[in-house]
């Protein structure tokens, strides 16, 4: 795969217009998906254009020889199968910018509906503590931070990577003042202190399923993020479990969930534990994806 050839308008002194055809041509021979999208993206991200600025300059602008060199190792990974958003170094969360790496997980649509029933619940309170378990880049707690001004966010991760990808986008987004990151295990540190609302997006894939995903997904994301290697219940029973001495009388435990049954496997698990108004909320395609229940 790296051997493919580069587009000629790589190479010569084309404009962006010509650039983006050769380049989708290219990806679309690697058999990469949405070619167009990832070319585009790519070009947005290397140019700092918005959209319409990209097509109404494309017929006129051409690649500086610095910006050549990078697109062309960035069509090279492209062509890979690695995500744009690690390519770039860059991905947008609810409306805000986010430096990514290999640390952390690319956050998906799925998780901002998570956090907008966190605000929803949030709402009822001006003032009031968060706990994100397992932050990552920190598109969580970032975005409660910037949506809420109210409240204070403790945001854990047992990768110290993690973490510094994490408060780098609070600092990117003017909201490190109000974010507390600390290295925690929670499957075997206790939690100090007792939260309002909690929110995670823990590993769900089971270990079966993960050994299927696509190469895009499980060659180049952080495996510890996607699977515990077991059947992808593990945190959940954990937070079932332990929860209700993490949060204070009447705080919520809000939490992403996979896909077929898994969702009700984990309202099992909560109800089974004496939780009150255990729920599940539908994904913009109408999946059940977020599970909401509260400490009695």
């Amino acid at each position: 795969m790296t051997n493919l050839p580069l587009p000629a308008t790589v190479q010569e002194n084309f404009t962006v217009q010509r650039v983006l055809e050769e380049s989708v041509r290219l990806l679309t021979d690697a058999r990469t998906d949405a070619p167009k999208a990832q070319a585009e993206w790519l070009l947005l991200s290397l140019l700092k254009l918005s959209r319409s600025q990209l097509h109404l300059e494309a017929d006129h602008r051409c690649l500086t020889h610095q910006q050549k060199k990078v697109f062309r190792d960035w069509l090279r990974r492209s062509a890979a199968g690695e995500p744009v958003q690690y390519i770039t170094g860059e991905t947008e969360f609810f409306g805000l910018p986010f430096t990514l790496t290999g640390d952390v997980l690319i956050p998906r649509p799925e998780t901002e509906r998570l956090v907008e029933i966190a605000i929803n619940e949030a709402n009822e309170s001006k003032e009031f503590s968060v706990l994100d378990i397992g932050t990552g880049c920190g598109s969580i707690a970032v975005s409660l931070a910037c949506s809420l001004k109210e409240i204070s966010v403790t945001a854990t991760d047992n990768n110290r990577n993690a973490l510094k990808v994490a408060q780098l986008n609070a600092k990117k987004n003017g909201v490190a003042s109000r974010i507390q990151f600390i290295d925690h295990d929670i499957l075997n540190d206790e939690v100090e202190n007792c939260f309002d609302i909690i929110v995670s997006n823990p590993p769900y894939v089971p270990l079966k399923e993960y050994k299927a995903l696509q190469d895009n997904v499980r060659c180049f994301e952080p495996r510890e993020a996607l699977t515990e290697d077991a059947d992808g219940l593990t945190f959940y029973r954990s937070f079932a479990a332990k929860g209700k001495n993490w949060l204070r009388e009447g705080g919520m435990m809000i939490l992403e969930v996979g896909c077929g049954k898994h969702p009700l496997h984990a309202k099992e698990l909560f109800e089974s534990a004496g939780w009150t108004e255990v729920e599940l909320s539908n994904d913009y395609n109408g999946d059940p994806r977020v599970l909401k229940a509260k400490r009695p």
